[in-house]
């Protein structure tokens, strides 16, 4: 119900995102206090209702102490970083950040796009995506369209996504200092799964460059042809940072660089032809994989021995 909520409030009935966010919150409230109770009428528990009611409104205000708890430490952080981040923007230093490396490229798209992407990272260090995004757009995103004739849309698309990254981008890492905070884990081990894990989405805005085809106004035979590829070009890379694989040390970080290479190339490279024998190797590596490792047998296998 909160989540139906939260969906009409953005989608249907235009509230702004922090108005929409406060009445899924009160919703989520309400629901979690009330549907337990009814739910206890409906089953005919022999719990009262005033008393299972009374058990929820504990429970619920237990919940917001332990999360003002939790949260304390980490709106502190917050706070530091939002002093740092309106530091850089009075002195001008992201601007001419963005300017210098976009001077560093040379006319090479690929250095463009990853120098690019460096900056929306940095102008998204501690501020809100759209804030970022709307630095970009202004410093970057004409020079990609005038100067490399890339689409506007893709562009721009480009570097959002980048400064969406900032989120769980050390040192500052904002996503990742409420993940651990919550979890109660270390900051830098939570910013290293969060970088393995999410892995493709770093290559994805590079991705969107060199495969047009994946942003489009108008869904198509095209986009659903090269977003399946790039979808498992990810596939490849999440499998070969995060398998545990069975295999001597050496053996293991070669298959591992093998496969994130592997999946770079099916991600990025504009051939499909290429994607697709990128994305057969992978197959044949899994399947070796299994075969060595887990005694799986095949049904040819299985044929050729009776």
């Amino acid at each position: 119900m909160p989540f139906a909520l939260l969906i009409y409030l953005l989608g249907i009935a235009q509230f702004t995102v922090m108005t929409s966010a406060l009445y899924t919150v009160v919703a989520m409230t309400l629901t979690g206090i009330f549907m337990p109770t009814v739910q206890r009428v409906v089953d005919g528990s022999d719990v009262s209702p005033v008393a299972e009611l009374w058990s929820q409104l504990k429970d619920t205000l237990h919940g917001f102490r332990r999360g003002a708890i939790i949260l304390a430490p980490i709106a502190i952080i917050l706070v530091v970083i939002s002093g740092v981040v309106n530091v850089f923007s009075t002195t001008g230093i992201p601007a001419k950040i963005a300017l210098l490396l976009i001077n560093i490229s040379g006319g090479v798209l690929l250095f463009a796009v990853l120098l690019g992407m460096v900056v929306a990272i940095l102008m998204g260090v501690g501020m809100p995506t759209v804030a970022a995004y709307v630095v970009v757009a202004i410093l970057i995103v004409p020079t990609f369209v005038a100067d490399f004739n890339v689409e506007p849309i893709t562009a721009h698309y480009t570097m959002f996504y980048a400064a969406i990254l900032a989120g769980i981008t050390p040192p500052v890492a904002t996503a990742a200092v409420v993940a651990a905070g919550i979890a109660k884990a270390n900051f830098w081990r939570t910013c290293g799964a969060a970088i393995k894990i999410a892995a493709p989405l770093f290559v994805l805005p590079v991705a969107f460059v060199y495969n047009p085809g994946l942003i489009s106004m108008s869904l198509g035979g095209n986009t659903l042809v090269v977003g399946t590829l790039v979808l498992l070009g990810a596939i490849t890379i999440i499998y070969g940072l995060n398998y545990p694989f069975q295999m001597s040390p050496g053996r293991k970080l070669a298959a591992r660089g093998l496969l994130t290479v592997l999946g770079l190339v099916i991600m990025v490279f504009p051939n499909d032809l290429v994607k697709l024998a990128g994305i057969a190797t992978f197959v044949g590596v899994f399947v070796a994989e299994k075969v060595m490792n887990h005694g799986l047998e095949l049904p040819f296998s299985r044929g050729a021995s009776q």
